[in-house]
């Protein structure tokens, strides 16, 4: 779905802030990050996930217990991909504030970007993504197309990210859990489910309603592109194309 939000973004001029969950255990790749020879394929093959590979950059996460973001919108080939990524930051840093969770922008050299080979998307934060000083709240990842941007993210609710360690062949790159989830600071035992209030807190931020799995204007999704993307990313060489 995000993917062919992507196509109407740069085709039709659409921009559009979605949120999701899972349903099932499912660990995700970064775009380019090597699997091969770094993640036991047969376990996970054999274990009760489910096993996918982003459109986006970055590198694996856990996912279950989060709010799962991503933001699609027109974005002219002549400006910095990275100006789209800190706006919608920006956004992310003022949610998460709203709540109460003392969240601030990761200051680094942009140019000492992390490799795809590198740590799992948690153990350590990239510039401009969302920390506290206990660790990182939001994990995100972009993509560009030459008129289109997608950005998708991470919002931990509680922390499953050493769940991963049991699927990897070798030992990455030394890098300690980094993971901050809001339940540290919101707890779990509000009037409101916490998803359901970092949800709003982004709506806030946003100004607008998110879009859900099912719900979007007809015209939102031509089906072809739909079913093109589908057709890409649940290829078994996609996902182990590294």
């Amino acid at each position: 779905m995000d993917l062919a939000l992507l196509h109407a973004a740069a085709s039709r001029g659409q921009a559009v802030l979605r949120t999701y969950g899972w349903a099932r255990p499912t660990v995700s790749f970064g775009r380019n990050e090597a699997v091969r020879g770094v993640w036991d394929i047969a376990a996970m093959e054999g274990a009760d996930i489910d096993v996918v590979r982003r459109p986006t950059g970055g590198r694996a996460l856990w996912h279950r217990r989060e709010v799962t973001y991503s933001v699609t919108m027109p974005w002219p080939a002549d400006r910095a991909w990275r100006e789209a990524y800190d706006a919608v930051n920006l956004r992310l840093l003022q949610a998460l504030r709203m709540l109460g969770v003392p969240a601030r922008l990761y200051h680094a050299d942009a140019s000492a970007a992390i490799s795809p080979d590198g740590p799992i998307c948690f153990a350590a934060p990239s510039a401009g993504e969302i920390v506290t000083d206990g660790g990182k709240v939001a994990g995100s990842a972009v993509w560009r197309t030459s008129g289109g941007f997608l950005q998708q993210g991470s919002i931990l609710l509680h922390d499953d990210q050493a769940l991963l360690r049991a699927y990897r062949c070798r030992e990455g790159p030394p890098g300690a859990a980094y993971a901050a989830p809001v339940s540290s600071w919101l707890g779990d035992d509000d009037h409101a489910p916490l998803s359901s209030r970092v949800i709003a807190a982004l709506q806030a931020a946003w100004s607008c309603r998110t879009s859900d799995n099912d719900a979007y204007p007809s015209s939102a999704i031509d089906e072809g592109t739909l079913n093109e993307s589908r057709a890409i990313l649940s290829s078994p060489h996609w996902l182990w194309r590294r």
